[in-house]
């Protein structure tokens, strides 16, 4: 290296470089920071040591560093003599493996495949890296990164920033676990009347806080130990000698005009929130959680839009009232004894516009236009795969009282079609296949049936339920003829049956009189009762060890709305999932909104709809993996695992060519296979994970890729040659010189 020699600037570099007081410096960081990394790893997790030490950009330029000094050793003795042949291949080989490193950690893959035996093949593995991803399709924009949520989490003062143009995206916050926050408001005119209930014992550290909900099947009742609360509209027995849960279920509806907020469309809320149940003093049981489906919209009632509110605000459009599994369907407000004849016998005009779901079949939401709700259940059928033209929109089912109908989508659409037998009418059935509120209204994206969607009207006159009653044929008993479709009364207090229709147990109801005043009636399961009027604060004892209950707020027009929020606000029910708070800015209007992992979500924010996911990074591959069979094997006379096997097809897209394997502990498959595929490290190298013991037919399956790892043994075998070379190769040729 002549220009080396006779450089004034580059010799001294070189030899600064390539001295052996860099080395010392280098070899003894390196040697502090990998003990470090281990304490951290032993105390802590392997993603703090990786954060902190092993992937830090320190400790890469430090590696980086080391290897040019390396180089810098080996060129400073150049002219090379026969007594540096050691020195050359020992260096060379811990630069190569320096190298193969860096070779694993740009190019390198690391990721796990859960497979279902029976089911289809999957083309895609899970990375343990987290990515957080924003989209302004209206921009035109998507940017995407890589985020370390559990060692670095973002803050207010530190966020994870993305910026869609004049679109601000940040992570401000993280949360472990995300819970459902149910959010009760007053609201000026409609809206369910909702108690917020409290209980108490001195076995608990904290009172627990619940909402019942008039009207919601989901919130309308909460079961505590053995014992059901329940809120329900109507008088006590010894006012009006008739128990409510007969009277519901005899089809008489409550008079107020349910909220159009209190319900959330399929598309767009996190998901049905079951009846509550507080499973032991103290604890709420956490409720289920569906993912919302990407591209749902919602706003909620207060002026900033969230997609996990409500769809329609308090101004008045179309709303939209959740019927589920148990849905008090009638026509008529409650009749109490005292209620003048002129009142209960008047007929009503009702109109009410219904919305079902292919995706939520059994589930109805209705909103009465005008009038008392009708009460009739909707149900619709879809089926992508139909041929026949009449099926290819599904088909819609409808009960009403006792009778039910069935329609082909395609022969009602923007038709009147009368309900024979009955005072209703269908009108203006409208077909969606991929529904989503636009500006408060119902429309379709597109034409694939991806959210596939029917909205239709229900008009008609509702008979008052007295009037109905009077009509009545009563059976033994009390009981009602339904042959002719009228209206029923309900039987005596003592035979009434319970809210769903078994033999009455014991539990709590609070009752919503019309005169706005709370009554309680509670029945032990001895069959004891007792009744009496509830006072805002007043504490009931419930029988079980020292528990109380009392009334902490009445809402007389309530707005109820689910969001996600972190499990250390009150009230908040897991979802079993980690989420981030979203923070988007655009010129003055700023949204900030929680999202759970895994599940998409998106809002509008000025004129622009962003949608925004995080979770697991997901890689595609060039093939799929399919799981045929998966054994396990047990000790002998025990029911202890003794080794699990996954039987596994791979498929090439190309030429649809297969090639099957079977996998176990110590045992794992290469693809693409063929000879010296190992040596060369640029299949994918599948190896058993884990496994389910509530499903044999589950695998999980760690997939690794390291195209530097022939590199890592040639390193390694260069070392030791060299190490070899240098203490015993050496000394040979100068011995044989000296004899000669």
């Amino acid at each position: 290296m002549p220009f080396v020699q006779h450089s004034n600037f580059a010799r001294p570099l070189l030899r600064f470089l390539g001295s052996l007081g860099l080395a010392m410096i280098l070899l003894a960081v390196i040697i502090v920071a990998c003990a470090v990394g281990t304490v951290a790893e032993s105390r802590f997790d392997t993603a703090m040591a990786q954060a902190y030490v092993y992937d830090a950009p320190w400790f890469i330029a430090w590696l980086l560093l080391l290897c040019v000094n390396l180089i810098c050793a080996v060129l400073l003795r150049y002219p090379w003599k026969p007594h540096h042949l050691g020195f050359i291949i020992t260096h060379a080989g811990i630069v190569v493996m320096l190298v193969r490193a860096m070779i694993g950690r740009t190019w390198g893959v690391e990721g796990f495949v859960t497979l279902f035996k029976g089911a289809k093949p999957v083309d895609s593995l899970v990375l343990n890296q987290t990515v957080f991803e924003a989209s302004a399709p209206g921009l035109g924009e998507r940017k995407s990164r890589l985020v370390n949520l559990d060692v670095r989490p973002p803050t207010a003062k530190r966020p994870v920033q993305l910026k869609l143009k004049d679109v601000q995206v940040a992570l401000v916050d993280y949360a472990k676990e995300l819970g459902v926050l149910t959010r009760v408001e007053q609201t000026a005119s409609n809206g369910s009347p909702a108690v917020r209930l409290v209980f108490q014992s001195a076995m608990a550290p904290q009172p627990i806080s619940q909402w019942l909900v008039l009207g919601d099947a989901a919130r309308d009742t909460i079961e505590f130990g053995p014992a059901q609360i329940r809120f329900a509209s109507g008088e006590s027995v010894k006012r009006t000698g008739v128990e409510l849960s007969t009277a519901e279920a005899h089809g008489l509806q409550p008079s107020y005009e349910p909220d159009a907020r209190a319900s959330l469309s399929p598309a767009s809320r996190v998901g049905p929130v079951p009846r509550t149940s507080i499973g032991s003093p103290g604890r709420t049981r956490p409720t289920e959680f569906m993912g919302r489906e990407h591209g749902s919209e919602t706003k909620q009632a207060s002026q900033e839009p969230n997609p996990l509110t409500p769809s329609l605000s308090p101004s008045g459009e179309e709303g939209v009232r959740r019927t589920g599994e148990r849905e008090i369907h009638a026509s008529s407000p409650v009749s109490l004894p005292n209620s003048t004849a002129a009142d209960s016998s008047q007929a009503k005009k009702s109109r009410e516009r219904h919305f079902v779901f292919a995706k939520l079949p059994d589930m109805t939401m209705a909103r009465a236009l005008s009038g008392p709700p009708t009460g009739i259940k909707a149900a619709f059928r879809f089926d992508p795969q139909a041929t026949e033209d009449k099926d290819r929109k599904g088909t819609l089912e409808l009960q009403v009282d006792q009778r039910r109908f069935e329609f082909a989508v395609n022969q009602i659409l923007d038709r009147d079609v009368p309900l024979s037998g009955t005072a209703w009418t269908l009108n203006r059935a409208k077909f969606l296949p991929d529904f989503r509120l636009e500006n408060k209204e119902a429309v379709s994206v597109s034409d694939t049936p991806i959210n596939p969607a029917l909205v239709f009207e229900i008009a008609g006159v509702a008979a008052s339920g007295k009037a109905a009653s009077r009509d009545c044929d009563h059976g033994e008993e009390g009981e009602c003829d339904h042959s002719q479709q009228k209206a029923c009364s309900p039987k005596p207090a003592e035979q009434a049956a319970s809210p769903h229709g078994t033999s009455p147990s014991a539990g709590l109801t609070i009752f919503y009189g019309i005169d706005q005043k709370l009554r309680f009636a509670i029945r032990s399961k001895e069959g004891k009762a007792e009744e009496g009027t509830l006072a805002i604060g007043q504490d009931i004892p419930l029988g079980l060890a020292d528990w109380k209950m009392r009334v902490e707020e009445l809402i007389e027009h309530a707005a109820v709305r689910d969001e996600l929020a972190p499990m250390n606000e009150a009230g908040a029910q897991s979802i079993n999932a980690p989420g981030v708070l979203v923070r988007m800015r655009r010129g003055a209007e700023i949204l900030q909104q929680w999202i759970a992992s895994g599940a998409p979500a998106h809002a509008s924010i000025g004129s622009e709809r962003v949608h925004f996911s995080f979770g697991r990074k997901v890689r595609p591959l060039d093939f799929s993996v399919a799981l045929d069979d998966f054994e396990v094997e047990r000790d002998e006379g025990t029911q202890s695992p003794a080794g699990f096997k996954s039987h596994v097809r791979f498929i090439a897209p190309k030429d649809n060519s297969t090639l099957q394997r079977a996998i176990w502990m110590n045992h794992p498959a290469d693809y693409p296979d063929f000879p010296g595929v190992s040596l060369l490290g640029t299949a994918y190298k599948f190896s058993q994970a884990s496994w389910n013991p509530n499903d044999l037919s589950q695998t999980t399956l760690q997939v690794v890729k390291d195209p530097g790892w022939s590199l890592k043994w040639i390193g390694s075998l260069l070392v030791c040659a060299g190490i070899f070379t240098m203490f015993y190769v050496k000394p040979y040729p100068r011995r044989a010189a000296h004899v000669a």
